[in-house]
């Protein structure tokens, strides 16, 4: 037998509005000091005309040390975050990160990335989950051009939900020109393949 997964609904005209606010404090004691303390805070807004439980609030925060000289850039933030969706809170979001960036000379570059977040689903317990994503990859720059490769990996392991158990694996290339008159052109490619611990016969098909 096969599960039939057809789904029908009707045409919707729907305008959303999108607001985003980025704020960035670095306290440094002295300018020649290469440590400093970087806080930022962000909130983005989705809000719907047509679909009030879809409107999306959120909040993040994250704060921790930085260490810059002329050859790299590492630190480290705790974060929190937190998502209102419709009118009800959604996803609340603590977790540390660790990021990099070192150059090895004039056209190559080296970026990386690790994140660890415990994820709590206020509607749905069951998806609570433990994060952990990595991310890294070359950058190569010639003149106005510049290219680049990161490779991403990503582990979410759900307490109950098995369906929200997976292990993501992603590739990303990105071109970016520089334009006359101070502005910048880019494109970029990005594929992903995710591999579910039990996965979702809603979307899946089942023999």
């Amino acid at each position: 037998p096969v599960l039939d997964t057809t789904f029908s609904a009707d045409k919707t005209r729907n305008t959303v509005l999108n607001s985003t606010l980025v704020l960035n404090h670095i306290y440094r004691n002295r300018p020649s000091n290469p440590h400093s303390w970087k806080t930022t805070f962000t909130n983005y807004n989705a809000f719907h005309d047509s679909a009030n439980d879809m409107d999306i609030n959120f909040f993040s925060l994250g704060t921790g040390p930085v260490r810059r000289t002329d050859r790299y850039l590492v630190q480290a933030a705790l974060q929190g975050h937190h998502v209102d969706l419709g009118s009800d809170r959604y996803l609340g979001i603590v977790g540390l990160g660790l990021s990099g960036a070192w150059v090895f000379s004039d056209q190559l570059a080296f970026n990386a990335s690790l994140v660890l977040q415990e994820r709590r689903y206020h509607q749905d317990r069951g998806k609570d989950a433990t994060n952990f994503a990595l991310a890294l990859g070359p950058v190569w720059s010639r003149g106005d051009n510049r290219w680049g490769l990161t490779l991403g990996y990503e582990e979410e392991n759900a307490e109950v939900d098995l369906n929200n158990t997976y292990e993501r694996y992603s590739l990303a290339l990105r071109y970016d020109r520089r334009l006359p008159r101070g502005l910048d052109a880019h494109i970029s490619y990005k594929r992903e393949h995710t591999d579910y611990e039990v996965p979702d016969p809603a979307f899946n098909n089942v023999v």
